[in-house]
């Protein structure tokens, strides 16, 4: 059954109901928690500023109290909810991985040898191993900035409409320049990392082959020759994957820039609301500002371009990821060798005849051209036949 890659890629997921809910739901209060952290930590400073500058009494302090106790649960819930994601994720993914190892394996056994002798064994074996691994690392990059990234991004999004609708407004418009940034940066490595991983099969190839013929290789002096195919491939890997690092790594420190600018411009907006709070004049505007406001608003400005950062800071992980999958997917797609099984004749076989046989993995290109050989009854025959020799006739 032919599937697309994100489809065999969800099948996998889809297997794993409880690890997917169970550290759906650890992300839901840790992050949360964390999100409700810089609300009362703006609260806490409105009721220190109240303490010193307006009244200082018992009801006060017993507020101020209240607020650090339960800003200390919040800190418990998050530390143990968070480990509780990450070791439920870690679960999760090593497990989806570990099928498609099994998978890739079983059906490396399963297809034809047509399929092994016509594909590069070094690419091969770089599916198995290497691009298995760029899964695993993917989905562990991908599957923590999701979960984090929706809920804390809706939650604190929520929050910041309840307290200053103004500056959760600000926040909202300046968002789109970070995802400008990260999706003109992903196109354009897109292309280079497809060529990296496609170079890293190649070169894979040849280092295998290369060990699989040392023998042969060292006999015919042909050392000078084998390194210099595998360095003009180095060089290729090298040029790609230079220009992959430098086009991905560009995301990060360019939505940082954005980020930066965007607390200054929020910060801006919330002193102005500030003075005019104090001048009872943000009734027209319909939102108030303290000072515990303008610092819950710079953490939670932090908090919700957080996601942004951290999957800009791991696309080239993801994207390194989806390449491999679907180089993985090509092979699960293969269709496999059809066995007849076995044919019983009733009758005594004294020989097995050739006579003028041809044959070939590739079409146009034979392996053995008009071969002829006769086997008597009782005896046996090892033949060996190399694609790199000449052609057997």
């Amino acid at each position: 059954m032919i599937m697309k890659t994100y489809q065999r890629l969800f099948l996998y997921i889809k297997k794993h109901p409880f690890y997917l809910l169970s550290s759906l739901i650890c992300a839901l209060v840790f992050i949360i928690s964390t999100v409700i952290m810089p609300l009362m930590t703006g609260k806490m400073v409105n009721t220190i500023k109240n303490i010193i500058f307006i009244n200082i009494n018992d009801a006060y302090y017993n507020l101020l109290i209240n607020q650090i106790s339960f800003t200390i649960v919040l800190i418990a819930l998050t530390l143990l909810f968070q480990f509780a994601f990450e070791y439920l994720v870690g679960i999760f993914v090593e497990k989806i991985t570990k099928e498609i190892k099994d998978d890739l394996f079983t059906k490396m056994n399963n297809v034809s040898i047509d399929y092994i002798e016509s594909h590069s064994h070094g690419d091969l074996l770089n599916r198995c191993v290497v691009d298995t691994e760029n899964i695993n690392n993917a989905l562990i990059s991908g599957f923590k900035q999701f979960y984090q990234g929706i809920i804390q991004v809706l939650s604190t999004l929520i929050i910041m409409f309840l307290i200053n609708w103004i500056l959760g407004l600000t926040v909202i418009i300046l968002t789109p320049l970070n995802f400008f940034a990260s999706y003109s940066v992903s196109k354009h490595s897109k292309k280079n990392i497809n060529s990296q991983t496609k170079e890293q099969g190649i070169l894979s190839s040849i280092v295998v082959e290369d060990f699989e013929n040392i023998n042969v290789i060292k006999s015919f002096n042909y050392q000078n020759e084998a390194f210099n195919k595998f360095q003009n491939e180095n060089n290729k890997l090298y040029s790609v994957g230079q220009k992959a690092q430098f086009v991905s790594t560009l995301t990060n420190p360019t939505t940082r820039l954005i980020n930066n600018m965007s607390y200054g411009i929020v910060g801006m907006i919330a002193g102005i609301l500030c003075a005019l709070s104090a001048n009872d004049n943000y009734i027209i505007l319909g939102a108030s500002c303290t000072i515990g406001t303008i610092l819950t608003f710079v953490q939670y400005s932090t908090q919700f371009a957080k996601p942004f950062n951290e999957i800009s800071s791991c696309l080239n992980e993801i994207q390194t990821g989806i390449s491999s999958m679907r180089r993985v997917n090509e092979v699960l797609n293969e269709e496999n060798d059809i066995d007849t099984g076995l044919t019983v004749f009733n009758y005594e076989i004294n020989s097995i005849n050739f006579n003028n046989v041809f044959f070939s993995y590739t079409p146009g290109t034979n392996l053995i051209e008009n071969f002829n050989l006769s086997i008597k009854s009782g005896k046996k025959l090892l033949l060996l036949v190399r694609q790199d020799a000449a052609r057997l006739q």
